[in-house]
């Protein structure tokens, strides 16, 4: 049953998901979860750490449970039973492994943040936290090749904002 107090965040890295997110959490109130540091919280590890230390396909089974989890995590109940809404800003693959997207489609409403690769890109040169593009070498052609890849799922959300 889609849950139309959910919104689930999904996009490319360095697309503002997070940034965007706790924005509007907190201009309309809302709850919100960055589920990549939700992820480290409940491992005690950084994504890149879990990733390094076991591997992509590791860190694709976590991140699938702790999606599964969140919808038995009391806070997230409670609040869903008391009608609150909830931001949850989603890992940049997250919606292309498993049937993720289908489950994400079916718990609430899905908002891809379609951002410029060339904005991406400028962030992603700032940041250190994106263990899959460390390579500032080929960076850019890394986040043409991956975002031609996960376009057909970011697309199957229900609604499509462009940055």
């Amino acid at each position: 049953m889609k849950n139309n107090n959910i919104i689930y965040l999904i996009g490319m890295p360095g697309s503002g998901k997070t940034y965007l997110g706790k924005k509007l959490a907190n201009i309309f109130g809302y709850h919100f979860i960055d589920l990549d540091f939700y992820i480290e919280t409940k491992e005690n590890k950084t994504i890149e750490e879990i990733i390094s230390e076991n591997s992509e396909s590791y860190f694709r089974n976590l991140e699938r449970e702790h999606l599964l989890n969140l919808a038995v995590d009391k806070v997230i109940v409670d609040k869903v039973i008391n009608n609150q809404k909830i931001i949850i800003s989603c890992g940049g693959g997250l919606p292309c492994y498993f049937d993720n997207i289908n489950l994400l489609k079916f718990s609430g409403k899905v908002i891809y943040l379609d951002t410029s690769l060339w904005k991406i890109y400028k962030r992603c040169l700032k940041s250190n936290r994106r263990p899959l593009f460390k390579n500032k070498i080929t960076l850019f052609f890394k986040l043409l090749k991956t975002k031609k890849k996960r376009l057909p799922y970011y697309l199957q959300a229900d609604y499509t904002i462009k940055l």
